[in-house]
């Protein structure tokens, strides 16, 4: 019944002047009710739980009923003081229920609750911590299989066949029930309570149907696995041939792997199978044939490791495929590189330390190019304290020093002097810590070897450095002294304000020209073609001071 039918029969004008038999029980009826939605939505769905409650943190996922850290997540809901809440509403709440005769759609909507309660309830109970399978000694918690499927089923009947009266009574809260065949999905929408007690029991109610299906699903596969091991052993008993176990050591062994699982991963146990496992392995055992079988498949095993230790180290090809395990391993046993300013305590330095072969040209700039990457490196504030850093410096050097020399080697096989320069041009930029983006980009390969290698000076320097020059550069050029002797060609005649002065252009010869010849002072006369056909460049002269002018080019 709805509570406004209710109590518009109440009101009827007709029905308020005659005095009918049931109409004391029509007005507590609506008493009760009223006080039911009053309370459902005061106590259960509309009112947040003030208390510091762990369950207030983000909810765990529906994968198992044991948690990422090993934790039966069933008692983070039952051992917190929301539950112990709800219990006591739920049971207050109960008694006005049984008191009201007629079911209204808050009273369906509370029992559907309570139903969750108890299904809940239900779970709790069937967890235990015993079992005498083996002899095992149980330290986790664990639900029987037959009682984990008949609690699945009935939460499913819960959840899948409520009424859609419960429905809109929960969405007018602002809490949205959606089912799939996958999951339950209880979402609490904006403007609603998601810590009210319950919205709180359905959230939970959702997650432990997702966390017992979930591990009722992998006790069926469990139980499937372990079926198919129990009807290969009845085959092999039958007929006593080994091949129906295939490899037996392998048999064996997922024999073991299947009671290790049941043991220390199922949360949903099967104990009648995981009783029929466990004397299977006592069967094993005991038998002499598995047992003969297994000795020749361990002496063919080793037979077969020992074939591959000899291709190993006899076989040549497999030495040169292994080389670069051979230098890892050689790094690895190195003593550690010592930090200096000195070019001691590099990787090219501890390989020639038991050497008495003193270095050659081409090992030191090695070991300056090493060195440098090594700066580059601690510029950046990266730690070198592990070989592999200084390893990867060392191979990275020697590649490039046999890119430079391959590039600007001699025909007989020496150090030209574009190798020397180009060794130190790169020692010098490598570890220069206002240029560590060089180095970075090397060391990150944005800059291939060859790239590296064809860099100018220019492009290698750092920006203060190309500032620097191109200062150095314009100073010179102001200081540059005019030779009166220079040849001239072209002359172009200038009208600088009041006075003309002839300029002669410089021809493209082998020798430096001079950037300003004879300067003569010519009439003021009105601007002419000159000889090599070019008009005259009208140029504005500044106020010209007494004694020498110097001129710019």
């Amino acid at each position: 019944l709805e509570l406004t039918d209710l109590e518009e029969i109440v009101k009827n004008n007709v029905l308020s002047k005659v005095k009918m038999p049931q109409m004391k029980t029509v007005r507590n009826v609506i008493t009760l009710a009223r006080e039911i939605k009053a309370r459902l939505e005061n106590e259960l769905l509309c009112i947040e739980f003030m208390s510091t409650d762990v369950n207030k943190s983000r909810f765990p996922d529906d994968k198992s009923l044991v948690g990422r850290n090993g934790d039966f997540l069933l008692y983070r809901l039952t051992g917190s003081e929301i539950y112990a809440c709800l219990r006591e509403r739920l049971r207050s709440i109960s008694e006005t229920a049984q008191r009201l005769t007629v079911v209204t759609q808050e009273k369906l909507a509370f029992q559907w609750l309570v139903e969750v309660f108890q299904w809940v309830e239900e779970i709790e109970k069937a967890v235990t911590d015993y079992s005498s399978l083996d002899g095992y000694k149980r330290t986790r918690l664990f639900i029987d299989f037959n009682s984990a499927t008949r609690i699945l089923m009935k939460g499913e009947d819960i959840f899948f066949n409520i009424e859609d009266v419960t429905k809109e009574i929960l969405r007018a809260q602002k809490i949205s029930i959606r089912l799939t065949p996958q999951r339950i999905a209880v979402v609490v929408l904006k403007g609603g309570v998601a810590n009210s007690p319950g919205a709180h029991l359905l959230r939970w109610g959702a997650l432990l149907y997702g966390c017992i299906k979930s591990d009722v699903d992998r006790a069926e596969d469990w139980e499937h696995r372990a079926s198919t091991a129990i009807e290969t052993y009845k085959s092999f008993s039958l007929d006593g041939s080994i091949s129906h176990l295939g490899n037996a050591t392998r048999f064996r062994d997922n024999v073991e792997n299947l009671i290790d699982e049941a043991v220390n991963d199922l949360t949903i146990q099967n104990e009648e199978a995981f009783q029929i496992l466990s004397d299977l392995r006592e069967k094993i055992e005991c038998s002499d044939l598995v047992k003969k079988q297994m000795k020749i498949e361990q002496v063919h095993i080793e037979e077969e490791e020992f074939q591959v230790e000899i291709d190993r180290y006899e076989n040549p090809r497999n030495m040169a495929f292994a080389r670069f395990e051979v230098l890892d391993s050689i790094l690895k046993r190195l003593p550690p590189c010592h930090e200096d300013d000195s070019d001691s305590g590099t990787i090219f330095d501890s390989l020639n330390a038991s050497s008495i072969i003193k270095q050659s040209g081409r090992d030191k700039s090695r070991v300056f190019l090493e060195k440098s990457l090594v700066k580059g490196m601690e510029t950046f504030g990266i730690e070198l304290s592990q070989v592999d850093a200084r390893g990867f410096c060392s191979l990275f050097a020697m590649n490039l020093e046999n890119a430079i020399f391959d590039k600007f080697k001699s025909t007989k096989e020496t150090i030209s002097n574009e190798y020397r320069d180009k060794i130190r041009s790169l020692r010098f930029n490598l570890q220069d810590p206002k240029n560590p983006l060089l180095c970075a980009r090397v060391l990150s390969g944005d800059i291939k070897i060859p790239g590296l290698i064809a860099m100018s000076s220019d492009e290698l320097a750092s920006k203060e450095i190309k500032q620097m020059r191109q200062q150095l550069k314009e100073e010179s050029i102001k200081n540059v002294v005019i030779s009166p002797s220079s040849q001239v060609k072209d002359p172009v005649t200038v009208d600088w304000g009041s006075r003309d002065i002839s300029i002669n252009e410089f021809s493209n010869s082998s020798k430096p020209a001079p950037l300003l010849s004879t300067l003569k002072e010519t009439p003021r006369q009105s601007p002419s073609p000159v000889s090599n056909g070019k008009p005259p460049v009208h140029i504005p002269l500044p106020v010209l001071s007494s004694g020498v002018q110097s001129y710019k080019s």
